[in-house]
Formats: structure tokens, sequence, C-alpha cells
């Protein structure tokens, strides 16, 4: 026999966005990941969401289409890099890497003026 549940209590989740947590759980319950354009604008917080709550495909999913999409450029290289460390996102993290490798100079002549 089934118990009553209360479905109007409210769940707080704090240090997440409510966008990326969207993004987690449609993730989790449709297996589609977002779309170019919300990755481009959400991606970095689906990445520390899905960090978060072990949702690792998700992550990996997100770490693939920032590569695919080439969203590293000189103006946020090293930004990349030290998110990448920070969320273990080790295929993100060598292509930030590659990138500053093949452009040292373009890369440090944007954080010097920035």
């Amino acid at each position: 026999m089934c118990e009553c549940v209360d479905t109007s209590a409210t769940v707080h989740i704090q240090d997440v966005s409510v966008e990326a947590f969207r993004f987690v759980l449609k993730y989790i319950y449709g297996g589609s990941p977002p779309n170019q354009q919300d990755v481009l604008k959400y991606g970095k917080e689906i990445i520390e969401a899905a960090n978060r709550y072990g949702v690792s495909s998700l992550k990996l999913e997100i770490e693939r289409s920032f590569i695919e999409l080439r969203v590293v450029d000189t103006s946020n290289c090293l930004d990349f890099i030290c998110f990448a460390q920070e969320n273990s996102c080790t295929a993100l993290k060598e292509y930030a890497i590659s990138y500053l490798i093949a452009r040292p100079q373009d890369v440090m002549n944007v954080s010097d003026s920035a």
C-alpha cells in the first residue's frame, strides 16, 4: 500500500543555479545533453552541478562539447585551465593546455593587458 506523500514540500538546493540543476535533472531522467547554445551559456555551471551530484556522464558530455565548440581562446585559456583542474575535467584541461602551448605569446599578451 502506498503512503501519502506531501508533494507540496519545497526542497532547497544551494550553490547551483536553477538552470544548471534543470539540465542535470533533464539529463538524469531523459538522457539528452543540453544543446550547443545552452552549453555555451551554462556549460561551466552544468559541469559544476554534475560534478557535485555525481553525474559524470553529463560532465563528460559538456566537456566534450566545449572541446568540439572550440570555446577556449586567448582571452579565456588560463581560466579554462584552472576551471578544468578544479572540476577534474581531464580532456578539457589537456585541450586548454595544448591551446596555451600552441599560442603562448598571444595568451600571455591578453593576460598582461587584463
